[in-house]
């Protein structure tokens, strides 16, 4: 098993900004936090919370809000990396 992991290339590291609560304060899980499970009860969709969030500090460039998997998979790039804090604002989802 060693032997496989040292073999394996090495992925590119890097550091994006934090994200923050609508208040402009960052964002904590001792602040608000609320499980995934309770977006589903509230209707959101699983494709919908994927999109919200692969789309929090990244942009694929245009104004594209809905991608598929493999979209997000072909376009992701770290130059789409956002270099401003984002807001994780679950009324902005919902429009």
């Amino acid at each position: 098993m060693r032997r496989t992991a040292r073999s394996a290339p090495h992925s590119p590291c890097s550091a994006r900004p934090d994200d923050q609560r609508p208040d402009g304060k960052k964002l904590s899980k001792r602040h608000g936090a609320t499980a995934v499970g309770d977006y589903q009860h509230l209707g959101i969709l699983p494709e919908a919370m994927r999109n919200f969030l692969a789309l929090l500090g990244w942009s694929p460039g245009g104004d594209r809000e809905i991608l598929s998997m493999q979209e997000l998979r072909s376009l992701f790039s770290l130059e789409g990396i956002l270099k401003k804090p984002s807001v994780f604002d679950t009324t902005s989802s919902s429009g």
